[in-house]
């Protein structure tokens, strides 16, 4: 009975490492083809699929229902008749996304003006929200029963064809945009379509009794995940709609920036978050404190050095028609940051199974973006977005911290220190902001940052050490 439990370990663990390395492999390729797509295409171009990406990343959260969630415990539940349950809430979502392309269709014209495109390019959005889902479906059925390789395989292969057929027909065809969106959009839609056909053929049949099961557990969850796209997105959204896709190309490509900081923060808390239950499990609170105090040090230089090089991060990802976004580098490193801070109390808020009031807090927050970006940005003009994107992140900082002093963390995470940090980074920003424009000042901060942050990687080798090593 051991060898065998053993066993299934081994495979979640094996299964696990493959999932992050595939799902960061795949953002990274998007992230390194970043350079190739702000060099073809316009400014203007480029702001138009930014704006197309994040209107797609919205409506698959409203149009699908993110049924997907369902199925970690529908695996245990109906474990004997999982591939008809897939096909089955497959079938759902396709109902519930096929409502709302029917009211798009009845009222094509207010839309149009909503989402800032022409109807060719939103139906094209709807025909990936109506496939797309096949493959997620797909990827969280292989997850449960621990088998990764077919559709990490999948998922690299399809991301991979999707970017060179992007590359080709941006290069190929005259309407930048239009290329763009066949070559990322179009691609996969194909893909998706066979994956479609598939669940249904595994599934055999549908049974509308798995559809209130799935909506009972994925609809609850839809706040949390839309507030928090909504967080990422919305600027980007307002930033077109009072300024134009020139000025969204210019966030965008900071933005995209910050994207691939986020992948390697959530790759680091995956290994961090378990060590952390383990920790609260065997009330460790001395080591868990002295080994979150070295994690946000080591965060906050990381983050830091990304500031420091701003100007020569836009300029490799964008070339010269992107220097003007350098200025708000250091401010959208700060919001990661941020982000990253407030992510410690969630965890803990995860481990005692108090997720409502993450949804809450997290709605609350892009309450407070949104209305920044609406009063704000036609006034102040694009730049204003990272500020209200970084206040955004600062209060769900502040309100997650009082909701883990009701779990008891100030037995392990001093607050103090935690906003100290904050504070401390704040400052630096406010200096690079500054150096920005002096090349020697630039130089004689950078000298003194890698100074100091190698005595204080010196000063917590141990901690660091102890968590590196630790046992699995």
């Amino acid at each position: 009975m051991k060898s065998v439990q053993e066993s299934i370990n081994k495979r979640a663990l094996k299964a696990g490492i493959w999932y992050t390395i595939c799902n960061f492999a795949i953002r990274g390729i998007n992230f390194i083809t970043t350079p190739f797509f702000t060099r073809l295409i316009s400014k203007s171009d480029y702001g138009l699929y930014s704006n197309y990406a994040s209107w797609l990343s919205l409506l698959t959260i409203l149009t699908t229902l993110d049924l997907y969630t369902s199925v970690s415990r529908a695996k245990f539940d109906y474990e004997d008749n999982l591939e008809n349950y897939i096909s089955s809430i497959q079938i759902c979502g396709t109902f519930f996304t096929g409502i709302c392309y029917c009211l798009v269709i009845l009222f094509h014209t207010t839309f149009e003006q909503i989402f800032g495109m022409e109807m060719k390019y939103i139906n094209i959005m709807f025909l990936y929200l109506l496939f797309s889902p096949s493959f997620t479906l797909l990827q969280a059925k292989h997850r449960q029963l621990l088998k990764y390789k077919i559709v990490s395989l999948m998922a690299g292969l399809s991301t991979i064809a999707s970017v060179i057929i992007s590359i080709f027909l941006v290069v190929a065809m005259e309407d930048d945009f239009e290329a763009r969106v066949l070559g990322s959009t179009v691609t996969l839609i194909i893909f998706y379509f066979f994956t479609y056909l598939y669940n249904l053929w595994k599934g055999k049949n549908i049974n509308t009794k798995y559809w209130k099961y799935a909506l009972v557990i994925a609809v609850p969850l839809i706040p949390h995940v839309l507030a928090g796209n909504i967080l990422g997105t919305s600027d980007r959204l307002m930033i077109t709609k009072f300024c134009g896709s020139e000025s969204t190309a210019l966030y965008s490509v900071v933005y995209s920036c910050s994207l691939i900081v986020m992948v390697l923060y959530n790759s680091v808390n995956q290994a961090w978050s378990p060590w952390l239950y383990e920790q609260l499990s065997a009330r460790n609170y001395k080591l868990i404190s002295k080994s979150s105090k070295a994690y946000i040090i080591l965060s906050l230089i990381a983050v830091c050095t990304i500031m420091l090089i701003g100007p020569e991060v836009v300029w490799i990802f964008g070339g010269r028609q992107y220097a003007e976004s350098s200025k708000i580098v250091p401010c959208i490193m700060l919001g990661t940051f941020y982000w990253s801070l407030y992510t410690f109390f969630v965890n803990v808020e995860i481990y005692h199974k108090k997720t409502f009031g993450i949804s809450v807090r997290t709605i609350i927050a892009a309450l407070v973006n949104l209305l920044g970006n609406y009063l704000l940005i036609p006034i102040f003009g694009w730049e204003v977005a990272a500020y209200t994107t970084l206040g955004a992140y600062f209060l769900l900082l502040i309100l997650h911290s009082f909701a883990g002093k009701n779990l008891g963390t100030d037995s392990y995470y001093s607050r103090k220190f935690f906003f100290l940090i904050a504070g401390i980074a704040f400052v630096f920003m406010l200096i690079i902001k500054v150096a920005y424009t002096d090349i020697i000042l630039r130089l004689i901060v950078s000298i003194i940052f890698v100074s100091s942050g190698a005595v204080l990687v010196y000063k917590n080798q141990n901690v660091i050490k102890i968590w590196l090593n630790r046992k699995k």
